[in-house]
């Protein structure tokens, strides 16, 4: 369906994802922002617009650049098959979320609609891709972003993450490997220096300045906290027991159900045996049997 023949191929499809993900079809385009969200220089950026123009995707108006429906249609169909395959990837296979963006990359312009609308029927037609992203329907159909961006953020108080924006790759690595993910409540803590400090279950995160530009929150409402988990099972002390509250949403596909087929589901009562020598595995009586987790999948766990 999509084919990438060259560098000015894949700028021109990068354009098209961000342009339609953003705007309809006939309205102007902001091209000081597209640019900037692309890394070009606004130049840079119109020299492209003029190839794509011959291709009838852009068109050039008297009060500024549009996107044509044949643009929007082809930016939205590239959206949509990013978007589901890397929900393919976090659902069903074990690959670092690191690599889900740029695999997806890859493979998007190689997927047919039969093949994006096949996989998106096995993941049970997911609404959102893994970073919180919302994935176009079949009609390419998807609704406004919602949320703030955490540097927005001046009241301390619960936040729901609503989104994790992969690029650029470092502090998306970073706030990945601290367990922060899409759906997780926090508590946020303001502090000077564009730096935060957020809490959750039994654990806790600073980020600078990088890190907090990468996360969209929304305010959370009195009934979303009237059942937060408390803690998580690596927190608990030798012999102290504990009940699941709930797996962490960074915790999925794979490991995830693997979790779940060891007995580690909500309600089920779990004892922390012992503690493994040299920070090793800890293990934990659940459900009539010893599982051994490591650290990180044991602060993933949430206790009531």
């Amino acid at each position: 369906m999509f084919q990438r023949s060259n560098k000015e191929s894949h700028a021109r499809e990068h354009f098209l994802k961000r342009a339609a993900s953003e705007s309809e079809p006939g309205v102007q385009l902001d091209l000081t922002k597209l640019a900037d969200d692309l890394g070009l220089s606004v130049q840079s950026l119109e020299d492209l617009l003029s190839e794509m123009e011959q291709s009838g995707l852009v068109s050039n108006q008297h009060d500024g650049w549009i996107l044509t429906e044949k643009g929007w249609d082809q930016g939205r169909n590239l959206l949509r098959a990013h978007r589901i395959y890397e929900s393919y990837l976090a659902e069903q296979t074990g690959l670092d979320p690191q690599k889900w963006h740029k695999e997806a990359d890859r493979l998007e312009h190689e997927l047919d609609s039969e093949t994006v609308n096949r996989i998106s029927l096995e993941l049970n037609r997911p609404r959102f891709d893994p970073h919180g992203d919302a994935i176009p329907t079949r009609g390419l159909d998807m609704p406004a972003a919602e949320g703030v961006l955490l540097p927005q953020v001046s009241e301390n108080g619960y936040y729901r993450i609503v989104h994790i924006e992969d690029e650029p790759p470092e502090p998306f690595a970073k706030v990945i490997a601290a367990g922060l993910a899409p759906e997780l409540i926090v508590h946020v803590e303001v502090l000077n220096g564009g730096r935060f400090r957020l809490q959750w279950a039994g654990l806790e995160h600073y980020l600078d300045s990088a890190q907090a530009a990468a996360l969209m929150v929304n305010k959370c409402q009195a009934e979303e906290l009237e059942f937060l988990p408390k803690d998580n099972l690596y927190n608990l002390k030798d012999g102290a027991s504990a009940t699941i509250h709930s797996i962490s949403p960074a915790v999925r596909g794979l490991e995830r159900r693997r979790l779940l087929d060891l007995g580690f589901v909500p309600g089920s009562t779990v004892i922390r045996e012992s503690s493994g020598a040299f920070n090793g595995p800890v293990r934990f009586i659940v459900r009539g049997t010893v599982q051994a987790l490591r650290r990180e999948q044991a602060s993933n766990i949430y206790v009531e």
